[in-house]
């Protein structure tokens, strides 16, 4: 689905911001192909500000995002802050 939402739960709606969701983003590609195009949005995500939601089964390309969720049988099981792992050392 392409377009503007009519409604967001839990969220306003900002003109300026777009949020990108990606699923699978990089399965059919080659392993190389796959990280440049995770690369490409994590850059877009850390210099832009933009919104990138990756819905992924490989843990790696998942490291180079803020947080990571974790989901099972349609609920959150875990949440990782990546960030502050980061910073703490």
């Amino acid at each position: 689905m392409v377009g503007r939402p009519s409604y967001i739960p839990g969220q306003s709606w900002q003109a300026d911001k777009i949020c990108i969701v990606l699923t699978e983003s990089s399965s059919n590609l080659d392993s190389v192909s796959g990280r440049q195009v995770i690369e490409l949005l994590t850059s877009l995500n850390r210099e832009s500000g933009q919104t990138v939601v990756i819905v992924t089964h490989e843990r790696e390309y998942a490291l180079g995002c803020s947080r990571i969720i974790h989901m099972e049988d349609g609920l959150i099981t875990e949440e990782e802050d990546l960030l502050a792992k980061t910073e703490k050392g």
